[in-house]
């Protein structure tokens, strides 16, 4: 018989995860601010392409909101957690007065840790925390690829944490993962990560 011009090409990829909302030492106006900055930013998306053509796309995760009154729970100024991805745990939160956690880097688009915020007592106003940057999307499937074709593998950058009096976390960046079986039966796998590009040639 005669050979497929063709393999099936499993991928598995996410986009880089969002950083973590910042956290103030002080009552701030406007509270629960969504812009990028006082917010985290927003993680870059994960690519798979051929030449100038985008065969498939990860979004990042969106940065978590900053300084923000709605997680202030019976005087906890604590700020959240980073979402966890599929690869592993997001970023810490801040307790009161501290910064919050990078997600770990092989953690690929998990979400940086809010920052905490300035405790309440009977001298000072309380500061607001930030939340938890959410994690990228994860997509799976397969693709079909004629033998010769080179594919670029296009990972996202990692959102920063947001800035203020305390700076929330940095996201994990994103990842893709390439795998096949060529005729001679071995298996070909190739993956890039945290905002790098990689080339690679689909061969039998």
């Amino acid at each position: 018989h005669a050979k497929r011009k063709a393999l099936d090409v499993t991928y598995e990829m996410i986009g880089a995860g969002g950083g973590g909302g910042s956290g103030t030492a002080n009552r701030p106006s406007p509270s629960c601010v969504t812009t990028e900055g006082i917010a985290g930013y927003t993680g870059t998306a994960s690519y798979i392409k051929q030449g100038t053509t985008t065969l498939k796309t990860a979004a990042g995760g969106t940065g978590g909101v900053g300084r923000c009154n709605t997680w202030v729970v019976g005087r906890d100024y604590f700020g959240t957690d980073g979402e966890a991805s599929y690869y592993g745990a997001g970023g810490a939160k801040g307790l009161e007065n501290q910064h919050g956690s990078n997600a770990p880097s092989a953690s690929y688009g998990a979400g940086g840790g809010g920052a905490g915020g300035d405790d309440y007592d009977a001298f000072d106003e309380p500061g607001y925390p930030g939340a938890g940057g959410d994690a990228g999307t994860r997509v799976t499937g397969t693709l079909v690829v004629n033998h010769g074709t080179t594919l670029s593998l296009i990972t996202g950058n990692k959102g920063a944490g947001g800035n203020s009096t305390y700076d929330g976390g940095a996201g994990a960046g994103g990842y893709v993962k390439l795998t096949y079986t060529a005729y001679s039966g071995g298996v070909t796998s190739t993956n890039a990560a945290n905002n790098t590009t990689t080339t690679h040639t689909v061969s039998w």
